[in-house]
């Protein structure tokens, strides 16, 4: 493990994520905030649905989605992480947290089939740079578990619909 430093591999992401869904509908049990579901795209299979076909994952999403369920993922782009959050709606809206000039142009694909099987007619993206300075690690999973619990240390604007 020393070896590897700050490399995340995809089964690591997903323990990650796990946890901070956990940690995400524990605030919002005791918030009282949003009980809307939420539903992960698996890191293994996302990768492969980037990288190679988005097609598979149409039928997947299509036995996993709950209406109006949040869904989530972490997205392997060039050695690097990004998390993903998509709130359905007439709009649906995508957020990643993720450096201004890094690629999401492999992204679209997944958005596309997103916004296909929640129905929506329209949809806006919006990528943030992380709100933390974190030296070590990644910040954006602290942005990312700020939005998806509705405890954004920013207004309640247009950052966050959880």
């Amino acid at each position: 493990m020393a070896n590897q430093g700050m490399m995340w591999a995809d089964d690591e992401v997903t323990w990650h994520m796990g946890r901070l869904l956990e940690h995400v509908h524990q605030v919002r049990m005791a918030n009282g905030t949003s009980t809307k579901p939420i539903v992960m795209l698996p890191v293994i299979l996302l990768h492969g649905w980037i990288h190679a076909s988005a097609a598979p994952m149409k039928k997947w999403l299509m036995d996993h989605y709950v209406e109006g369920a949040t869904v989530v993922g972490v997205a392997n782009i060039q050695a690097h992480w990004i998390p993903i959050i998509a709130f359905p709606g007439e709009v649906l809206h995508v957020h990643t947290f993720d450096n201004q000039n890094a690629d999401h142009s492999l992204l679209e694909p997944i958005v596309d089939t997103i916004a296909k099987v929640v129905q929506a007619k329209d949809i806006s993206s919006n990528r943030s740079t992380s709100l933390f300075r974190i030296t070590e690690g990644c910040g954006t999973m602290a942005d990312y578990g700020h939005c998806l619990s509705g405890t954004c240390p920013v207004a309640k604007d247009a950052a966050c619909y959880a």
